[in-house]
C-alpha cells in the first residue's frame, strides 16, 4: 500500500519524465474514477430478496429424515470398508525380510564402499558448482537493483 502511494503522489506531480506521460494519464484516470460510486441495477435489492427467499423455502422441503437416513448408511458402509480392509490386512501372509549380505569378501564390500563414497563425492562436487553460479547469479542481481535503487535517489 505504500508503494501505491509513492505511485500515486508520484504521477501527481507535473514532473513526469515524457517516457511516463501514458502511466501519468492512466493513474489520473484511477484517480478520478477511485471516489465515484457505481450506481447499483434497479430493482436489484428486491431481486436478492426473492432469490434468498427461493433457497430458504428448498432448504425447508428436504426433511430431516432423509438425512438421518443417509448418514446412518454412509456410516454402515465406513464401517464395512474399514473391516474389510483390516480383514485383508489380517490374512496377507507376512513375510520376514532376511537380512543378508550382498558382498562375498571384505574386499568386495570395501571396493563396493569406495564405489559409491566417490559417485557421493562426485554429485556433491556437480551441487557445489551449481550453487557456485547460482551465488554469482544472485550477487549480479543484487548489483544491479542496486544500482537502480541509486538511480531512483
Amino acid at each position: 500500500m505504500e508503494e501505491e502511494q509513492q505511485l500515486m503522489l508520484f504521477f501527481q506531480d507535473e514532473q513526469v519524465p515524457d517516457e511516463l506521460q501514458a502511466d501519468r494519464a492512466l493513474f489520473q484516470q484511477y484517480l478520478s474514477l477511485k471516489d465515484e460510486k457505481a450506481p447499483l441495477p434497479a430493482a436489484l435489492e428486491q431481486r436478492l430478496e426473492c432469490r434468498i427467499d427461493a433457497w430458504e423455502s428448498n432448504r425447508r422441503t428436504v426433511s430431516s429424515g432423509q438425512h438421518r437416513k443417509w448418514y446412518w448408511i454412509s456410516g454402515w458402509a465406513a464401517a464395512l470398508i474399514l473391516a474389510i480392509g483390516i480383514g485383508f490386512h489380517q490374512t496377507r501372509p507376512h513375510t520376514d525380510v532376511e537380512m543378508r549380505d550382498t558382498c562375498e569378501t571384505p574386499e568386495q564390500a570395501y571396493a563396493e564402499t569406495r564405489r559409491a563414497l566417490k559417485q557421493l563425492a562426485e554429485v556433491m562436487e556437480k551441487s557445489e558448482d551449481q550453487l557456485q553460479k547460482a551465488n554469482k547469479a544472485n550477487r549480479q542481481i543484487k548489483e544491479v537493483l542496486h544500482s537502480i535503487n541509486n538511480l531512483k535517489k
